[in-house]
């Protein structure tokens, strides 16, 4: 069974202190052993660019969620993952139907290393295809990724493909409301992130979740500018401490981020 992000914080907290116990370090330079979770769920070891995956999630293929191309074989992920990703789907398609979302690499079923990509090794990335339409305004589904201008026209003009603002903008406001995940990061060219906080100012999305979106979605200094997929990391879920690992930064909305900043007011207290 799937836990939502909170229980899955309490759980590991529990699973590190009995680490600690059973695994005390011999002097003051060894480190405990950290323990692999074994509930037979998914656990995603390491680092997102140097990691791995045990009991993986197969992502399915549905009326509403489907691959980029017919290879199953790089469509692992850790449960939260995949189940963000279906909950995002159905959001989107209930919300304006006729819609389904086209997933690409994830990691393979083991992680490790996955030519070309730097990341996508535990779990945690994924890569999304853009929703779009012809010019008719019917949903397209091309089989690769297709970039796009600041006018969120196809860049290559014999396609005739528009970005599809509002669809786009439920696959982000469902990732970054899911109770399955934290997102990190979701890249996005910076004029295709102009359109996708507009879209929100224009459905009414609240200042808070516009704020997240506009520290979210950011253009990668390195690796393209991501102006035809999305690329979405998620934080580590808790119940995969001690083994899984996040770097900085830590958005405000974090649980660590949270008690850093209670553990930093009691502080400020104290020395007043």
């Amino acid at each position: 069974m799937r836990k939502s992000f909170a229980a899955s914080l309490i759980a590991a907290l529990g699973l590190v202190a009995s680490a600690a116990l059973a695994n005390p370090p011999r002097d003051g330079r060894q480190r405990a052993r950290r323990v692999v979770p074994d509930d037979g769920t998914s656990v995603s070891i390491g680092r997102a660019t140097r990691g791995r995956l045990r009991n993986p999630a197969l992502m399915p293929q549905t009326a509403v969620l489907r691959y980029r191309s017919g290879d199953e074989r790089f469509r692992y992920g850790t449960d939260e993952m995949i189940a963000a990703l279906e909950e995002a789907a159905k959001h989107v398609e209930e919300e304006l139907p006729g819609s389904a979302l086209t997933v690409g690499d994830i990691s393979r079923e083991r992680g490790g290393r996955f030519r070309p990509h730097r990341s996508h090794r535990a779990g945690r990335d994924v890569d999304i295809a853009f929703y779009m339409h012809d010019a008719d305004e019917n949903a397209a589904y091309p089989d690769r990724f297709v970039r796009f201008n600041r006018r969120g026209k196809s860049r290559r003009s014999s396609l005739d493909l528009t970005f599809d603002d509002a669809r786009n903008w439920k696959l982000v406001e469902s990732l970054l409301t899911s109770d399955q995940v934290i997102v990190q990061y979701a890249f996005v060219s910076r004029a295709l992130k102009r359109r996708l906080l507009a879209e929100g100012r224009r459905q009414g999305a609240s200042e808070e979740l516009l704020e997240r979106a506009d520290v979210v979605l950011k253009q990668p200094r390195r690796g393209g500018r991501h102006d035809d997929h999305f690329h979405v990391r998620v934080y580590c879920d808790p119940a995969d401490a001690p083994v899984c690992i996040d770097r900085a930064p830590f958005h405000d909305w974090h649980p660590r981020a949270i008690e850093e900043a209670r553990v930093m007011a009691r502080l400020d207290v104290l020395h007043r």
